[in-house]
């Protein structure tokens, strides 16, 4: 991402959903996407689009649109994707419970490390 821009918080804000939408593309084997199909896709603007991607250099070609690898790369780096996520638990009923015993998580990266609840005949368990 190029130093010294101040990125609004409104494009911070749409990144995941912008890399939620070209990693569905790229699970359907699709190399390259403009900025119309993810408008149409999101219900954003395309001139929206376009300036949100401007704030982090050249992802696309005009005429071209954006490589779905090049992308990925990129969201993945800037959403730090590739470091470890810890997660906490609050509430160990039924779900919380299930989540622990299953270690459910959506990404590889992710780990449950923490559990909390109000129980006290809880604290302190094992689970999972």
């Amino acid at each position: 991402m190029p130093e010294n821009i101040k990125i609004p918080r409104a494009t911070l804000k749409r990144l995941p959903l912008y890399y939620r939408f070209v990693s569905t593309l790229k699970s359907k084997g699709i190399d390259r996407v403009n900025s119309k199909a993810i408008s149409e896709a999101l219900q954003i603007d395309s001139a929206t689009i376009r300036r949100d991607f401007s704030y982090f250099g050249e992802l696309g070609k005009k005429g071209y649109g954006y490589n779905i690898d090049s992308m990925l790369e990129f969201f993945k780096s800037e959403l730090s994707e590739s470091d470890e996520i810890k997660i906490a638990i609050v509430g160990v009923g039924n779900l919380g419970r299930a989540l622990l015993t299953y270690n459910f998580s959506i990404h590889a990266e992710m780990t449950i490390t923490e559990a909390f609840d109000i129980r006290e005949d809880l604290i302190g368990e094992k689970v999972g």
